[in-house]
């Protein structure tokens, strides 16, 4: 993506701008370039960068097969386990929508995954998300993963993944 572009994800993130004008601004044309915003995510991933990386994330939502595909799965399941970004919970809650039995073991992890900018959090909303997302997907791999949790040394975890097996 140009320079350009960014700044346009910028004035939307930072909204300074509507979506419908971002859309007229930078039109995205997934018939002709399905993997674009893949492409880049996935560009930004292997540079570390955690500032694109956060912004093609926030415009992930204008692909429409977003949710209806499992094409960006595995790369959101490594998202979900790098520290050098501060975007967990979003993933987490796009894996649930994805419903995808690749995450399983990326959310199983991300859940019990202590990291330095959540230390505040003693509510542990990212394990929520994720064990949330773990029931979502709904498999006998997502079961077992709650299962593995309850037994988690962190009471409020295994509350998290107890209340999910009991709805199941």
């Amino acid at each position: 993506m140009t320079d350009k572009q960014f700044e346009l994800i910028e004035k939307l993130v930072q909204k300074q701008i509507s979506i419908e004008k971002f859309k007229l601004l930078f039109p995205l044309n997934f018939k002709t370039e399905p993997d674009l915003l893949l492409e880049n995510l996935e560009q930004a991933f292997k540079r570390k960068d955690a500032k694109q990386t956060e912004y093609i994330f926030r415009i992930l939502f204008l692909d429409e097969l977003l949710l209806r595909s499992n094409k960006y799965a595995p790369l959101l399941s490594d998202l979900l386990l790098a520290d050098w970004h501060y975007i967990h919970e979003d993933v987490a809650m796009i894996l649930r929508e994805i419903k995808s039995p690749d995450s399983v073991k990326a959310l199983k992890n991300a859940a019990i995954m202590k990291l330095d900018y959540l230390d505040y959090d003693d509510t542990f909303q990212l394990a929520r998300k994720c064990i949330k997302a773990l029931h979502a997907v709904h498999t006998e791999s997502s079961k077992t993963a709650l299962s593995e949790l309850i037994q988690y040394n962190n009471p409020i975890i295994a509350k998290y993944a107890q209340k999910e097996l009991n709805r199941w």
